[in-house]
């Protein structure tokens, strides 16, 4: 296993704290949601770019990104939904549409 690097401990961070926005996004106050989910997102573009500057990428590290983005994400989509459910409604049919498309995509990279 690798050593942790600050790339790798931003992809943790968001794979441990993306979980956190779903009771974030029941809270009275939603400032906290909105500095939460900034934060996740800044953490997400940084992996990355901070990996390939300082040259520390690694097989590891881009799991441990994947594996961060396949919680980040969902948790993500849900949490905007609860906070605007009427932008969800009429999109259902694009949300469908993309999520049948992924599935689409990760069957067929798993046959191949």
């Amino acid at each position: 296993m690798s050593t942790l690097t600050v790339p790798n401990a931003l992809s943790l961070f968001r794979l441990f704290g993306s979980p956190l926005l779903l009771p974030l996004s029941q809270a009275a106050n939603q400032f906290w949601v909105v500095a939460w989910f900034v934060l996740l997102g800044i953490s997400d573009a940084l992996d990355g770019a901070l990996a390939r500057r300082w040259n520390q990428t690694s097989d590891y590290g881009s799991k441990l990104d994947g594996l961060a983005d396949l919680v980040f994400y969902p948790c993500s989509a849900i949490v905007l939904a609860v906070l605007f459910p009427s932008y969800l409604l009429p999109n259902l049919p694009y949300i469908y549409l993309t999520l049948a498309t992924l599935v689409a995509v990760l069957v067929i990279s798993k046959i191949r």
